[in-house]
């Protein structure tokens, strides 16, 4: 669990991140869930398809124009 106090524009509100549902990954065990609360309730759900852990980047992505 991940627990920070964000401002919102109700005020500070407590917003706890979980992550669940852990598999092995190239020798790492990665969450494939995570729930997001504030102030308690539920607010988002996130589901992870695929982790790629050597992606093949273009030498100029993070070039500024």
């Amino acid at each position: 669990h991940a627990i920070t106090t964000q401002v919102g524009p109700e005020g500070p509100m407590e917003v706890v991140l979980a992550y669940s549902d852990y598999r092995e990954v190239g020798g790492l065990m990665l969450p494939f869930q995570t729930v997001q609360s504030q102030n308690g309730e539920v607010a988002q759900t996130s589901r992870v398809q695929s982790y790629d852990l050597d992606p093949t980047i273009a030498a100029d992505a993070f070039d500024v124009e």
